[in-house]
């Protein structure tokens, strides 16, 4: 009985031992396998003070962080960011296609793509692409009017001028865009390369040049290249003959919109005639055009016919040759002005007053270019020459026509 119950007691623990191993199979059984390949890889892996943790793998891997490094880059992305270098504090993008993943078509108005690049710690000058033009904002060459910016910039390898234009002047800046591609095939007309726009500004490519008239003329030290006063306006009258055959008033013609172009590869210079701002392009067949049609120019320099509200006239293409009048007795005085100072000039005009004095009577060239200067500064627009005229008055021939032309006139002859 005794014997009976010892092999009892020794098949119920072998039964229980077989339970716990069932139970415990079955746990292991129940746990993930990668987890347990892993676990099993990596504990044999662990050495003393090395706590090597690594992620799950993503579709956007983190960077690995090493041991003193707190630089955190982002993670990967479509539209990458521009890289942060330890010490430096330039932010730069490039263009707007190449990191927005925008094109032409896909920006609003057609604007072209813009590259920007903000000034730097050490006073680097910011730059500015659209499309064809690069340009710095810190390199202006001149301010115009409505809050117009001219900057020194680059149309592809060439240097140009960049004329930046408001929105609000944007019907302008178009204006002139048609106008200067239609006449800048004239050597004295600046030359127009290029025009883009962008969601804040217009931007017109032209000719880079050396200095305007007034620099010309004001400036001692200004280096000529051999333009000669009588050379330099009979350029600017040949570019304005050239407008003229075109239908084109200019309206602003002044020693500001006069430009001295750039040394060729000879040495040479040109006179040049620019800002198409306020130009106005007469209808077939029309020889005047209505007061209503915009600016009248420049204080200073507008036709009287103009500046009388009076006036039932139109005005005609001979506004622009009263302008180029006080431009040639500024230029042939040295600095002067026929209706003298500033603050005179406009009711001078309105009055027909104006002087020649700095023209000095006993000097040949000087009286034949006060006769030319007179008939350009009338008061009556129909008694002033064309353009045409004007390049034919003997103030441009040379010393042998005008002796020739004082030799064999007849006597008495006026």
């Amino acid at each position: 009985m005794q014997q009976h119950r010892c092999l009892q007691k020794q098949m119920e623990e072998k039964l229980d031992l077989l339970q716990k191993h069932q139970l415990l199979l079955q746990s292991l059984s129940n746990t993930p396998r990668d987890l347990t390949d892993s676990s099993s890889q990596s504990s044999s892996n662990l050495t003393p003070h090395t706590f090597n943790l690594t992620p799950l793998t993503s579709t956007h891997s983190s960077p690995k962080l090493t041991p003193h490094t707190p630089n955190l880059m982002p993670l990967t992305s479509t539209h990458s960011s521009p890289k942060l270098t330890p010490h430096t504090s330039n932010l730069s993008w490039l263009s707007v296609k190449e990191n927005c993943g925008f094109t032409p078509e896909q920006d609003e108005g057609g604007a072209a793509p813009c590259c920007l690049q903000r000034e730097t710690a050490d006073g680097e000058s910011d730059l500015v692409t659209v499309g064809n033009i690069a340009f710095s904002t810190k390199d202006v060459l001149g301010h115009g009017a409505e809050g117009t910016i001219v900057y020194r910039g680059r149309f592809g390898n060439r240097p140009v001028a960049v004329k930046r234009v408001l929105p609000e002047c944007f019907s302008f800046a178009e204006r002139e865009v048609r106008l200067l591609y239609e006449s800048d095939e004239h050597p004295n007309i600046v030359r127009y390369f290029c025009s883009e726009k962008d969601r804040q500004f217009q931007y017109i490519a032209i000719e880079l040049c050396a200095a305007t008239v007034r620099e010309y003329v004001e400036q001692w030290d200004f280096e000529r290249h051999g333009l000669k006063p009588v050379s330099l306006l009979q350029q600017t009258m040949s570019g304005l003959a050239h407008l003229h055959s075109l239908n084109i008033v200019h309206r602003d013609l002044k020693p500001h919109n006069i430009l001295v172009s750039m040394p060729n590869s000879q040495g040479c210079v040109r006179a040049v005639i620019s800002d198409f701002g306020l130009c106005k392009k007469l209808a077939v067949g029309r020889h005047s055009y209505s007061r209503r049609s915009g600016g009248p120019g420049t204080e200073g320099w507008i036709a009287p016919e103009v500046l009388n509200e009076d006036s039932n006239l139109n005005p005609t293409c001979a506004v622009d040759i009263f302008s180029a009048g006080c431009v040639f007795y500024y230029v042939m005085s040295q600095g002067s002005h026929p209706f003298g100072k500033s603050l005179q000039r406009q009711a001078n005009i309105l009055l027909g007053a104006y002087s020649l004095d700095h023209l000095r009577p006993d000097r040949h060239g000087d009286m034949v270019a006060a006769d030319l200067i007179e008939q350009m500064l009338s008061m009556e627009p129909h008694r002033r020459p064309s353009a045409e005229s004007v390049l034919e008055h003997p103030f441009f021939w040379s010393w042998e026509k005008q002796l020739y032309f004082l030799e064999v006139r007849p006597k008495g002859s006026q």
